[in-house]
């Protein structure tokens, strides 16, 4: 295997135990178990989210207006 099927996998696994997590602590049986969400928001200052949100948007507009990967995409 190679380590870039790797990473996309351990992405993949982490997105998904995410989601399950998610799912569990909001329709569980264990109603004091917060949701990550929840948590993110309650306990993650601003100065630590705004600068990973810009990033984020940088990151996209950076990456998605690449002509070689619009090429890649369209398979030439």
């Amino acid at each position: 295997m190679h380590w870039d099927r790797a990473y996309v996998a351990g992405w993949i696994a982490i997105a998904v135990g995410f989601a399950f997590y998610e799912f569990w602590a909001g329709y569980g049986t264990g109603k004091h178990t917060p949701m990550l969400t929840q948590v993110v928001v309650r306990y993650v200052p601003w100065w630590i989210t705004l600068p990973f949100i810009v990033w984020l948007f940088v990151h996209f507009a950076v990456r998605y207006t690449n002509p070689n990967y619009i090429n890649w995409l369209k398979g030439h």
